[in-house]
C-alpha cells in the first residue's frame, strides 16, 4: 500500500488558553500539494525505514498508540520525506497519519473511530486534522475539527530557513512574551525572538507582491499568498538568494490523504 499525506499550513493560529497542560487553539488549517509518501506492507516483524531518529519518530509513536488501543499486525514501512521537518508544515504529523491510515486498513478499524477514540490525538495535536485534510477550523487541543467546504484558489509560496524553531520552546516563550496585537499567528513574536531568520524571510516576502504574509505553525516556514503562480515564482527566485532549506510554490488540495493499492 502506498500512502501520500499532504503538508498543511496554518492560515491563522490563535491561542485561547491551557487545558490539561496543553495550549488550546483556534486555527484554520489548509492542506497543500506537498506530500510525504509511505509504502506499507504486512510483515512478520516491524521494520521502519526512514531518516528520522527513533526518539523523534512519530511513525513508531503512531504504531504503538494504535497497537495499545486495538492490537495490530506487524508492518514494513518505507518513508519518502518531502515535507521539511521542524518547519510548522506538519511533516511529522503527516507521517503519523499515514501510518494510522495503513493500520486502519490492515486491521479493519475506521479512521473516524481512531479520531473519536483519541488515538490520533495521543500521537500529536495535528494528527487528527492530517487524517481529514482539506480546509478546516481546528479548535481546543486539536481534537475539534470543523471542515470548511470552500477550496481556496490562492497560490502559496513556502519558504523555510535553514534554521529551526522548537515547538515546545515557541509555546514556552509565548507564555512569557505574548503576541502582537494584529498577529495572524500568535506564535510569531516568540518564533522571531528564537530565530532571527524568520524576520529576514518575513521582510523579503513583504517586499514581494504577496497579498498576505504569515508564519505557519510554530515556524520556521514563512508563507506568502499570491493570486497567480507567475508572481509567486518570481518572488521564489528572490527568496532563493537567502539560501533557504526549502522554497517552492504550492496550491491547496481538498483532502490530506491519497491511497494507492
Amino acid at each position: 500500500m502506498i500512502i501520500d499525506v499532504a503538508a498543511k499550513i496554518n492560515t491563522s493560529l490563535k491561542i485561547t488558553g491551557i487545558k490539561d497542560g496543553m495550549h488550546t487553539i483556534v486555527s484554520t488549517m489548509q492542506s497543500i500539494d506537498l506530500y510525504d509518501t509511505l509504502c506499507v506492507e504486512s510483515s512478520d516483524v516491524d521494520m521502519i525505514i526512514t531518516d528520522i531518529a527513533v526518539e523523534n519518530n512519530t511513525i513508531i509513536k503512531a504504531l504503538n498508540a494504535f497497537r495499545n488501543a486495538y492490537g495490530a499486525k506487524c508492518v514494513n514501512v518505507t518513508v519518502k520525506k518531502r515535507i521539511p521537518i521542524g518547519a510548522g508544515l506538519g511533516g511529522s504529523s503527516a507521517d503519523a497519519a499515514g501510518m494510522l491510515v495503513a493500520l486502519s486498513v490492515f486491521n479493519g478499524i475506521g479512521i473516524d473511530r481512531i479520531i473519536e477514540d483519541g488515538v490520533a490525538l495521543k500521537v500529536g495535536s495535528d494528527v487528527p486534522f492530517m487524517l481529514k485534510g482539506g480546509c478546516a477550523v481546528v479548535k481546543d487541543t486539536g481534537n475539534l475539527i470543523e471542515s470548511v467546504s470552500e477550496k481556496s484558489d490562492d497560490v502559496y509560496l513556502i519558504a523555510v530557513p535553514n534554521s529551526f524553531v522548537s515547538t515546545r520552546d515557541a509555546y514556552k516563550l509565548y507564555d512569557e512574551v505574548g503576541t502582537y496585537a494584529d498577529a495572524v499567528n500568535d506564535l510569531t513574536k516568540a518564533a522571531k525572538l528564537l530565530n532571527e531568520d524568520i524576520v529576514k524571510y518575513e521582510a523579503a516576502l513583504n517586499k514581494s507582491k504577496a497579498d498576505k504574509v504569515f508564519m505557519s505553525g510554530s515556524g520556521s516556514a514563512m508563507v506568502g499568498v499570491f493570486k497567480d503562480v507567475a508572481t509567486a515564482s518570481e518572488a521564489a527566485r528572490t527568496l532563493d538568494k537567502l539560501s533557504p532549506r526549502y522554497v517552492a510554490v504550492h496550491k491547496s488540495v481538498g483532502s490530506g490523504i491519497r491511497v494507492y493499492g
